[in-house]
């Protein structure tokens, strides 16, 4: 393709949702489990993120912080310090427990067609969600989307950075973090004599903190309103975002990356 294209999705709300209250359990509970596990004499069993409130676009790091501090009065610096064995108890916990996992999640719909289409154009496409490396890549695989992606795998992960915080503003610090940490990977990956300054690259995600992520990273926000927040929400978050209804319109999509089916601009 004449102009490098990286592009890189968030997963829940943007290309994949649950279909009733009890899916993604196994991610739900690793949670707890870990908790328990690393804390046993501070955090009890039987607790669940979903008493947390508006965790919506968090990263897994900020999502155990609050969950060990509301549950166990345990200080965000003491969980930091722990995270990485935490995201491995997570994830070991994850592949013992996720048999079923795609009983619960569905690919929405339109997101095919247009990761079909990326690929088509040779743009890399990758992964940037806070959910944890190994659980992420569980879940793509569980849905069938896991050979959607470009070869080599690449992506950002919540275990790929530790929280810097648990307020609104980390949310999308943290994930901006993970974007230019994907971003880096897809780079490495483009031929040597690739100008970077031509290079375009674009994040989708359907949270605020998904677009604000982007600008904070230096790619283009794309905003999906297909989620819980609608697209007013996303333009008002980010006014620098192109928000879309949902990525059903290939079209659209497509006169969005301003790329089109060989990939020339």
């Amino acid at each position: 393709m004449s102009v490098p294209v990286i592009v890189t999705f968030d997963i829940d709300g943007t290309i994949v949702r649950s279909t009733k209250a009890s899916s993604n359990t196994a991610h739900k509970d690793s949670f707890v489990h870990a908790a328990v596990t690393l804390f046993p004499d501070r955090v009890e069993p039987g607790h669940s993120i979903e008493e947390l409130s508006n965790v919506h676009g968090s990263t897994d790091g900020i999502i155990a912080s609050l969950f060990c501090e509301k549950f166990g009065g345990i200080p965000f610096d003491e969980v930091r310090d722990q995270l990485p064995h935490y995201f491995e108890t997570m994830a070991d916990y994850f592949d013992a427990s996720c048999s079923g996992l795609e009983a619960g999640l569905e690919v929405i719909p339109g997101v095919k067609q247009a990761m079909q289409h990326l690929l088509d154009t040779g743009a890399l496409v990758g992964l940037v969600t806070g959910n944890v490396q190994r659980i992420a890549w569980g879940k793509m695989k569980a849905v069938g989307l896991f050979d959607y992606f470009s070869e080599p795998k690449f992506g950002g992960f919540g275990s790929d950075v530790m929280s810097s915080g648990t307020d609104n503003e980390a949310k999308y610090r943290d994930r901006g973090e993970q974007i230019k940490f994907a971003v880096a990977k897809a780079r490495a990956m483009l031929p040597a004599e690739t100008d970077e300054a031509c290079v375009k690259c674009f994040h989708i995600g359907d949270a605020p903190s998904d677009v604000l992520a982007a600008e904070y990273a230096g790619v283009t926000p794309i905003g999906v309103a297909q989620g819980i927040f609608s697209a007013e929400e996303l333009q008002t978050a980010c006014p620098a975002a192109i928000v879309l209804p949902s990525l059903e319109d290939l079209t659209a999509f497509i006169a969005a990356l301003g790329v089109d089916k060989k990939g020339d601009s």
